[in-house]
């Protein structure tokens, strides 16, 4: 009887240890690229969310993988009919609700851009606001890609989801950029 609960509970610890950590819809961290391809193309409809009158969708062609798998969803939102882009106003509205619903969901504010919420101040590629679940180790890091701000002062708004375990690789990485940057900054003065 001993050997028979022994058995069991080392088969549900090394369950437990293998368990991936869920990110989004279907999504978990560390599965593979065609893995997340699979679970999308099964359920798409899994894989979205309407905030603020927007639809967000998360494809896989748009999540990070490392060597670990999968590592960061983002969410965009998909264009709709007669609403193509984000204006400053939508945009400053948007933003507020997708605080509030984090909020909601148990995230607190980490970080906050320094002009929240007023599109037209914050940087394109930098985040607008980073937020954090204790609960479920997770980050949120909502950002405007600054593709759409050439065109008409229209805006684009993502929502990155990141395992807590990920945060200092995505800091390394967004300093590799700057940095780069400002290398090819420096060459061309």
């Amino acid at each position: 009887m001993k050997k028979l609960l022994l058995l069991i509970a080392i088969f549900a610890l090394s369950f437990g240890a293998n368990a991936q950590q869920k990110a989004f819809g279907d999504y978990y961290f560390g599965m593979t690229k065609k893995e997340a391809k699979t679970a999308f193309k099964a359920n798409k409809e899994n894989h979205r969310i309407e905030i603020g009158g927007w639809e967000f969708i998360a494809t896989p062609f748009n999540c990070e993988f490392g060597a670990d798998g999968l590592c960061q969803v983002s969410m965009y939102p998909q264009a709709q009919p007669m609403k193509m882009y984000l204006d400053r106003g939508n945009t400053e509205l948007l933003l507020k609700e997708i605080k509030d619903i984090f909020t909601a969901a148990g995230y607190e504010t980490e970080k906050e851009h320094v002009f929240w919420p007023k599109p037209s101040l914050m940087d394109g590629d930098s985040y607008c606001i980073i937020m954090r679940s204790k609960a479920t180790q997770k980050f949120v890091i909502v950002r405007m890609p600054n593709v759409m701000k050439s065109i008409r002062d229209n805006y684009d708004v993502w929502i990155d989801i990141v395992p807590q375990s990920h945060a200092d690789k995505l800091a390394e990485m967004k300093n590799k950029r700057v940095n780069d940057k400002a290398d090819e900054l420096k060459s061309k003065l």
